[in-house]
């Protein structure tokens, strides 16, 4: 894709990631048992883009990460947004309005943060105008804060790169994620990934989809593969992993 990150984005928990396991040089078998995520607490101040979306007033429930990418926008999937619309059923053509309740978390690696100079409010949305969820290409939108978010040593911006990606490329994700007991811990947690070639993440999702089913095609202008040491990775049948 001809616009990514320094860290490649990971909007988690996530319900829809096209996650498949990677057989090489392991057999593609090894892979289809859930298992732990696989990534590291993340230290104090690693992160400073991330946001921990969140709703609920008496119980707070993680819905999503992102990322801020200006004073008054932050970035994540589609699809996150979309489950914190509130929808209008008797007027088919008004925009769906956000959650009351959804709030950002910054600055902070733990989502149940309770300080107020932690908490971001939004006040709109805008989503990739063609977002497709079943094919689960260009899941991607921007939360409107209501006021600008003030920078410091644990609150900034995240880094653009403008260059297109190929493969092998050194980078991170991070996030809460969900572990195989789906639990989401609360403290960030962060992995190291390898990037892979279009070549690379067409056969390797052709030979997980011999195993595990059909799914979405690939499409290198919009998306891009990772591969993870055996038993780490963004998802259940980790390893392997489009976003």
């Amino acid at each position: 894709m001809a616009l990514i990150f320094y860290t490649i984005l990971l909007f988690i928990p996530v319900s829809f990631i096209n996650g498949l396991p990677y057989s090489k040089p392991y057999d593609v078998k090894e892979f289809t048992s859930a298992r732990i995520v696989g990534g590291k607490p993340a230290p104090d101040g690693f992160a400073p883009h991330m946001v921990a979306l969140v709703v609920g007033d008496l119980f707070r429930i993680l819905v999503c990460g992102g990322s801020i990418v200006s004073k008054s926008h932050v970035l994540t999937a589609a699809h996150c947004i979309e489950a914190v619309m509130i929808w209008d059923h008797g007027d088919i053509h008004a925009t769906p309005e956000l959650l009351p309740s959804l709030r950002g978390i910054v600055g902070t690696n733990e989502y149940t943060a309770n300080l107020y100079k932690n908490q971001v409010m939004f006040s709109n949305y805008t989503i990739h105008p063609e977002y497709q969820p079943y094919t689960i290409k260009n899941d991607v939108g921007l939360l409107i804060t209501t006021k600008n978010i003030r920078f410091n040593d644990k609150i900034g911006v995240i880094p653009l790169k403008r260059k297109w990606v190929d493969g092998g490329e050194k980078s991170y994700v991070a996030g809460w994620g969900t572990d195989e007991n789906f639990v989401t811990p609360v403290h960030l947690q962060y992995l190291h990934i390898t990037t892979l070639t279009d070549d690379e993440c067409i056969a390797g999702v052709h030979q997980a989809t011999e195993l595990l089913g059909p799914a979405p095609h690939i499409d290198p202008a919009v998306e891009i593969c990772a591969l993870l040491t055996q038993g780490h990775g963004m998802c259940f049948v980790s390893s392997f992993t489009v976003g």
